[in-house]
């Protein structure tokens, strides 16, 4: 897939998860425990799924490209390629919400919480599937104008006891059109 397609628009919003090698970024670069100073990563080990209507989802890594409508919703989740791994990825800051010139792209995300019921296999009859209920989240905006702009975004690496391994900044360029 091509890093810039573009995606068809969806009425009920449009999803974009960010797949985030934390072990890869964690053996690369310096880890910064300052929160106001995160180390900046290259895409090289994050990748950008949107997906959009019933179309083909977009892929990305230094370039985020939508189409939606202004007062589309806008919600942003991030993952560690390893469900269950030693460690996890949590988004914490955004041009929009917190600096930057991108703010006017979108409206300051806002962190959505949630109790969300997740099948599971069941060991007795792994045909008929378990289910718990968990927390999950998901950082919501709104599209508030069309352009192009730098987006950088701030995550922090944190290993299975809750501990911070470190603070790193991400900056792809984010381009919303019609």
């Amino acid at each position: 897939m091509s890093n810039d397609q573009d995606a068809s628009v969806k009425p009920g919003g449009v999803d974009v998860s960010i797949f985030i090698d934390a072990d890869a970024i964690l053996g690369k670069y310096p880890h910064s425990l300052d929160s106001d100073a995160p180390t900046p990563v290259e895409s090289d080990d994050i990748i950008v799924i949107t997906r959009q209507g019933m179309g083909h989802p977009t892929e990305g890594r230094d370039h985020v490209r939508l189409a939606a409508h202004i007062g589309t919703t806008l919600r942003l989740r991030e993952f560690s390629p390893i469900p269950g791994g030693a460690n996890s990825v949590l988004l914490y800051a955004f041009a929009g919400r917190d600096r930057g010139a991108a703010a006017a792209l979108i409206a300051a995300p806002r962190l959505i919480l949630a109790d969300t019921t997740r099948p599971f296999p069941n060991d007795q009859d792994p045909a008929i599937p378990d289910s718990e209920t968990t927390k999950s989240f998901s950082w919501q905006s709104q599209i508030l104008r069309h352009g192009k702009a730098a987006y950088p975004m701030s995550f922090m690496i944190v290993d299975a006891a809750g501990e911070v391994q470190g603070y790193f900044s991400w900056t792809p360029t984010l381009t919303i059109k019609k």
